[in-house]
């Protein structure tokens, strides 16, 4: 369990890189030709507005997920000696590592999985802002 918790956070890290890349493409799509204006109408400023507002909030949730976590490791990294010393016999050294697992596991998997569904509402997020000004990018001001 461990392990499968370690790599959903390297994967959710991988996946907003990936993102982040994907946003500043679309952003330079979106903004680098002329056709791009601000819409006139209210309603369309609004929406103009709130796409700004949600693609700039989901990068800031993806710089989140990205960002350095508190992480705790199962075992302590001792010599070969001081494991023999401090557990004598196989049973206490697997107790030992059992409850360091225990340990390390219920440290590590609520933090993966705020960021996991922080990760899924950045996703519908950033869809939604990038629907909203591609179409106010191509169905006109």
């Amino acid at each position: 369990m461990y392990e499968q918790i370690s790599n959903t956070y390297d994967q959710l890290r991988v996946k907003a890189v990936a993102l982040i890349a994907g946003e500043v493409a679309l952003v330079a799509f979106i903004f680098t030709t002329s056709k791009l204006t601000i819409p006139v109408e209210y309603y369309g400023r609004i929406f103009f507005f709130t796409g700004i507002v949600s693609l700039i909030t989901s990068f800031g949730f993806l710089f989140w997920t990205i960002s350095a976590l508190d992480w705790k490791m199962p075992t302590d990294l001792f010599d070969s000696d001081e494991i023999i010393r401090k557990y004598p016999t196989e049973k206490e050294f697997l107790k030992y590592v059992h409850h360091e697992y225990v340990i390390s596991i219920s440290h590590c998997l609520p933090r993966v999985d705020k960021r996991a569904k922080r990760f899924n509402w950045t996703l519908y997020l950033l869809a939604a802002s990038a629907i909203v000004l591609l179409v106010i990018k191509f169905g006109g001001a």
